[in-house]
Order: structure tokens, then sequence, then C-alpha cells
């Protein structure tokens, strides 16, 4: 099984350096759509045949245009949803990112943001919804999630210590490619966004 990763179209919220609410109403920009119908004609060239989508509206949205361009309808999998901050989504990302490098690995694993859910928490969540993934019979599949569940993915899914989720950074409309077999994931292409060089972010 191949799986492409991509992080959903930017929203005028990303532009902010904000954090994004649980069941937030932001919708894609118009550069964020474009990004997404680059991606899109990957996922074409790729012949995706099935594409999930985290249920934020971010997300649902760019996997809606995928889907149009493959004639595919988008499966919505709560568990593939970003962390959620709770009350410190009120914050900057840069005000989040200060106070959590005050805290030890450990800390920060297990904290739990007031209302929200901590790293622990949210790999677990995605865990076991890409093992629901895996166990059906696909060859080709889309994943439209966010870039919070691709730093808490990538140390699970490269075998990595935790700790390496601080290096990533992954953009808008950038696709990361894993093959699955036999319990394995191999990485193909990280945070790749060579599809969007025409793309004027403006």
């Amino acid at each position: 099984m191949r799986v492409l990763f991509i992080r959903h179209g930017r929203t005028a919220v990303n532009i902010k350096g904000g954090v994004h609410q649980v069941d937030d109403t932001a919708g894609l920009d118009e550069v964020g759509r474009k990004q997404i119908e680059e991606a899109a004609e990957i996922c074409r060239q790729q012949k995706v045949g099935v594409i999930y989508s985290s249920p934020e509206r971010r997300a649902v949205e760019s996997a809606q245009i995928i889907g149009g361009k493959l004639n595919v309808e988008p499966i919505i999998e709560p568990g593939l949803a970003e962390r959620n901050w709770g009350e410190w989504s009120e914050k900057t990302w840069e005000e989040v990112l200060a106070q959590l490098q005050t805290m030890s690995l450990e800390e920060r694993y297990s904290f739990i943001p007031p209302g929200g859910e901590s790293w622990g928490q949210t790999e677990i969540r995605l865990v076991d919804s890409m093992s629901e993934i895996i166990k059906r019979p696909h060859k080709r599949v889309a994943i439209i999630t966010h870039g919070g569940v691709m730093r808490v993915l990538m140390p699970v899914l490269k075998n990595e210590p935790k700790e390496s989720s601080f290096k990533y950074d992954f953009l808008n409309g950038s696709i990361t490619s894993f093959e699955y077999k036999d319990g394995h994931w191999g990485l193909i292409s990280e945070n790749d966004v060579s599809h969007l060089i025409e793309v004027d972010s403006g």
C-alpha cells in the first residue's frame, strides 16, 4: 500500500501563525485552494483510489478538491483530526511553543492543555486510526490531515525517538509518501512541495 499524507491547503489562521480550534470554521484561502489543486494532480498521477480526511473544515475542503479531480468521494475519518489544544487554541503557535519549551520531554508528552488532549493521547488516537486504514484493501491512499498530526506520526512511522517530532515542519499542500508492507513503513518522500513551485503564495 502506498500512502500519501497531504497537509491541507493554506488558511487565514496559518498566515497569522495561529492555532486552529476544534471545529474551526476557517476554510482554505485562494492560495490554499491552488495548493490542493496541484496536490490533486499528483494524486491523479499516482492513481490514488481512496481518500481519507480529517473532519476539520480545512481538511475536508482539501479532500473535496482532490476527490473532485479523481472522481472519488472522500471518507471522513474522525481519528485523523488535529490535536485538540483546548483553551490554548486562543494562543499563537509561537506562544504555545514558548510554554512547551519550558517542559521536559516527558512533561511535554503527557501535558494536557485545559480542555484539550496531550501529545500522548493524540498519538494513540492517530495510531488507532492508521491501524484501521491499513487493514483495508487499498493500493493507493491519500490522507488529508494537519501539520501537527504529521509531527506526531513521523516518529511512529519512521521508528524514531519521539523528540524527533520537533524537527518537522510540514508546509501547506505538502505531500509525504510512504510504502506500507508487512508491518513496516518505508519513506518515499517527505514534506515534498515540488508540485507547488508555480503557486504564488503572495
